[in-house]
């Protein structure tokens, strides 16, 4: 009973951790869009 606990104490941590990890990937990679877009428009800017 305490062992089968456990493991679902583990998995639902390793299911917060996966989401977490997507989230922060999300943001990055929409962070770096913005950045490269805006260095886009600025060397559009510059030309």
């Amino acid at each position: 009973m305490i062992f089968s606990i456990r493991i679902s104490i583990i998995n639902i941590c390793v299911k917060i951790n996966m989401t977490v990890l997507l989230f922060l990937l999300l943001s990055f990679l929409s962070l770096l869009l913005i950045l490269s877009f805006s260095l886009f428009v600025f060397n559009l800017n510059n030309l």
